[in-house]
């Protein structure tokens, strides 16, 4: 594995599973506290997923 921008990621390019977990934490925590501050329920809210460099599926 090698570091990249912070993150650590495979020699191939995938990131593994544990920073995928804590990054996935991260945002869902960053959602909730925007959601908090917008007073809005963190249920009625969607992350969606977007990529430039994957063809879609």
């Amino acid at each position: 594995m090698k570091e990249m921008n912070g993150n650590m990621k495979e020699m191939n390019g995938n990131i593994d599973e544990v920073t995928l977990i804590d990054n996935w934490q991260q945002v869902s925590k960053q959602m909730k506290q925007a959601c908090d501050h917008a007073d809005r329920q963190a249920d009625n809210v969607m992350l969606l997923a977007v990529s430039k460099t994957k063809p879609a599926i």
